[in-house]
């Protein structure tokens, strides 16, 4: 299973909607993070045969169609996605964001917000934050997670999105 994470792309989707119709052999399923939300449907349409899901970041308001965070079964895993302004991510403390996706039963821990790409291993989940796809901070591209999931394992790549309109893989 493939999975395209992308985070805070504040109305910019053009790098979206590209990385989507670049991907060789597609995306299962496409997860936004907030920031802004409905910049999701631009996914929807340039990926008709993957699942879409989204959850509201601190710049989409209450908007009733998206919810603060989504537990997704993803191929015998579980994925808890947020955008993580609700978790204290800011801070640099991601301890009640890995509570929170413990409660819900995740191995794959999903957030945003920071616009800064991390992947971290530990006590039994995998935490990744995908970046900003329009408004990298603290890090020199955009940049986007890919997830892969084959049987047990699960693994994670950043990808950074470079003016010139090349994908490669980020040193984080």
């Amino acid at each position: 299973m493939r999975i395209l994470v992308v985070s805070d792309t504040h109305r910019e989707t053009s790098s979206l909607v590209k990385i989507i119709r670049a991907a060789r052999g597609g995306f299962d399923m496409i997860l936004h993070l907030g920031d802004c939300a409905p910049d999701s449907l631009a996914a929807a349409s340039a990926a008709p045969g993957s699942e879409v899901f989204a959850v509201r970041g601190n710049c989409d308001g209450s908007d009733p169609a998206y919810r603060d965070w989504l537990a997704i079964p993803a191929d015998g895993h579980v994925v808890f996605m947020t955008h993580g302004h609700r978790y204290g991510v800011s801070a640099g403390d991601t301890t009640r964001l890995y509570y929170a996706a413990l409660e819900r039963g995740a191995d794959v821990c999903l957030f945003g917000h920071t616009h800064f790409p991390v992947i971290e291993r530990g006590g039994g989940l995998l935490t990744v934050n995908p970046g900003s796809l329009s408004r990298p901070r603290g890090f020199p591209a955009p940049t986007y997670a890919a997830l892969t999931i084959s049987g047990d394992i699960v693994d994670a790549s950043i990808i950074a999105v470079y003016g010139d309109g090349i994908y490669r893989p980020a040193d984080i």
